[in-house]
């Protein structure tokens, strides 16, 4: 008897039993697998079943797995273990219950490798990887992302295949690269096409049409919301139709058609409310609360951003608390609640920076409500006696003749009054300087953790370099690891410096070409530099994206400029002309033309072209004789 015909039957069952009267639904649901394990052995019986539970219903589901669970001996099944803890991941994603999620996803990722079996191992892997992106956990949802599909690659579905462009492409574009993420989505768009797959189909569609509202290109994007709409009609889902409104909503906010917008978004969190989802639940009331700010509904604002918060410890989504916080901030301040701004906004700092530990951002901000609080007693104390005094030389001055001695007794009282105020303040400045010279330890211990943690993922770059045989691969590392380098010496700078704020440009960039050319292994005998460096220091801000600037094209000029021994010389020069920054790189190499250097589509040439839209820089470009590249800088900011 077939697989197919056991199936049917078993389902034939559930509904018999459950709507048998002399039985509750748990009783039902033991009837049914006693019965079934009468008929046929348990592993295969049990798999089949699960099977056909639907797992957008996350109540149902883990009731039926915490059921089965109390089979007898079901331990020992690790296959069927595997399943359970996979199905119980699935039901607690759709609650938005992440962190549960992630705990079962990853138990049946190690039961499905204790049996070696691929495909599961790929399916919980998958998931994994998806979680860690709602989390914003990048580094390790890429990494799972990508196992799965090597995975699916030898042993998956065309479906199979297309999730994986669907999820690579949401990492894509959750990092910024859209054009990367378009191209992935449209490759899954084929595959499901071929496959007929409505429901990825419209997943995929409702994905272009983000990426094309971050390209501000609004028309390509309602195009495909509207497919996604009618798609997820046809499959009559409330968690696809949810997207749906969410998205069309999100399209009129960025078009600033706000009325428009929280419609949509409104009917999206009706909908969403019906699923239960903590996650999707919230990115409604984030929406909601966004439009409402914009619009000045502060107060309305509110309770949508206060429930996000009461979900924080079931799905854990720092994203979702960062705009929580954030939006709150800026509601609170333009209520002239400053307290509650205040709070909210070190709950963002204490979520965004993953660098510093709660106690000690609470620490800080703390020391600065103190200092200020004292400066200002210290005034309100000043101004106070500066009346006292006023009033006092007007009775005085009524009061002369007739009162000499007792004028005098006031003076004396007087003076006693001002050398106690003189000490308290005297007191209070020894406070604020105390407080001040902690403050400063811990902005250099920032500097200097910051500086440290970019080391260690310039290390890991190294070492990842080493392990790959393809010399592209290892040029891009090492490209990257160059960029990091960049940013940790400027880190680097300002811990080592009485000027916390500010870089010096001219030892900045010694260090940074000093270790492009050990990088390029460039004998400093054969390459000559020169660098006419301005003596100006400049706020991190700037010299961040500058230096990642100087970093490009330092690195264009050592890799193609020269020939192998052959002699050159490259000059970097920097200084202020007219309200505006000048920078020249310069080399009298075999030159590069503007196309080569700016328009093509390398990663490198995609930050230069970020980088100087930043810092709103114009450029030219010269190739006679080598090649100069001219950057007039008119955003920059010199350090306090």
């Amino acid at each position: 008897m077939s697989p197919f015909y056991h199936t049917a039957v078993y389902c034939c069952l559930i509904v018999m039993v459950l709507c048998t009267k002399g039985l509750g639904q748990q009783d039902s649901l033991k009837a049914l697998i006693s019965h079934s394990t009468e008929q046929k052995k348990r592993t295969s019986s049990f798999n089949e079943l699960i099977a056909t539970i639907e797992w957008a219903t996350p109540d149902s589901t883990i009731k039926y797995c915490e059921l089965f669970l109390e089979e007898p001996g079901i331990e020992e099944d690790l296959f069927s273990m595997g399943n359970i803890s996979y199905y119980l991941g699935r039901a607690y994603r759709s609650r938005g219950d992440y962190s549960k999620a992630l705990e079962h996803f990853a138990q049946s990722q190690l039961l499905y490798e204790s049996i070696s079996d691929s495909s599961n191992i790929a399916k919980a892997t998958y998931q994994l990887g998806i979680l860690n992106l709602f989390r914003g956990s990048m580094s390790t949802s890429l990494q799972h992302l990508s196992r799965a599909l090597d995975i699916y690659q030898q042993v998956g579905s065309p479906n199979d295949i297309a999730d994986m462009y669907n999820a690579l492409a949401s990492y894509y574009s959750d990092n910024n690269q859209l054009d990367a993420a378009i191209e992935k989505y449209k490759e899954a768009l084929v595959i499901y096409e071929e496959q007929n797959d409505t429901s990825g189909r419209a997943n995929v569609h409702a994905n272009l049409g983000m990426s094309y509202i971050e390209e501000k290109e609004y028309t390509l994007a309602e195009e495909h919301l509207l497919r996604q709409g009618k798609l997820d009609s046809l499959l009559g889902t409330n968690w696809g139709l949810g997207f749906h409104y969410d998205f069309m909503g999100y399209l009129y906010e960025e078009q600033e058609r706000y009325t428009l917008a929280l419609k949509w978004y409104d009917q999206a969190l009706r909908t969403r409310k019906k699923e239960k989802s903590h996650y999707n639940i919230c990115e409604s009331n984030l929406s909601i609360a966004s439009v409402l700010h914009k619009l000045n509904r502060y107060r309305a604002a509110l309770p949508y951003l206060e429930e996000v918060i009461s979900y924080q410890d079931s799905h854990q989504s720092l994203s979702q608390q960062e705009r929580a916080y954030a939006t709150l901030s800026k509601c609170y301040t333009a209520l002239g609640q400053y307290e509650n701004a205040l709070s909210y906004h070190k709950l963002l700092k204490s979520t965004t920076d993953s660098i510093y530990q709660k106690e000690k951002l609470e620490e800080l901000a703390s020391m600065e409500t103190a200092m200020k609080k004292s400066e200002l007693d210290a005034e309100i104390q000043v101004l106070n006696k500066e009346n006292e005094i006023a009033e006092l030389s007007l009775l005085q001055q009524k009061k002369l003749v007739r009162a000499s001695i007792f004028t005098s007794t006031i003076f004396l009282g007087l003076g006693l009054v001002l050398f106690l105020l003189y000490r308290k303040i005297k007191t209070q400045k020894t406070e604020i300087e105390s407080a001040l010279k902690e403050k400063d330890i811990l902005l250099r211990e920032i500097h200097h953790r910051v500086k440290n943690n970019l080391q260690i993922i310039s290390s890991v770059l190294s070492l990842q370099s080493r392990q790959s045989k393809d010399s592209n691969i290892q040029q891009a590392i090492n490209e990257g690891r160059n960029r990091v380098r960049s940013m940790a010496l400027i880190h680097q700078n300002l811990y080592q410096r009485e000027n916390l704020t500010g870089v010096n440009v001219t030892h900045y960039l010694e260090k940074l070409v000093e270790e492009l050319f050990h990088t390029y292994n460039i004998n400093r005998d054969v390459i000559q530099l020169d660098l006419a460096i301005e003596e100006i220091d400049l706020d991190v801000d700037t010299m961040i994206p500058l230096g990642l600037i100087i970093n490009e094209l330092v690195s264009n000029s050592l890799k193609h400029a020269f020939d192998e021994n052959e002699n050159g010389q490259i000059t970097i020069s920097l200084r202020e002309e007219h309200d505006n920054l000048v920078l020249k790189v310069m080399d009298d190499g075999k030159g590069v033309t503007e196309e080569e250097l700016f328009k093509s589509n390398s990663f490198g040439n995609r930050l230069l072209r970020a980088f100087s839209q930043k810092l709103k820089a114009k450029y030219s470009i010269e190739t006679r004789d080598g090649t100069k590249i001219t950057m007039t800088i008119s955003n920059y900011l010199k350090a306090a």
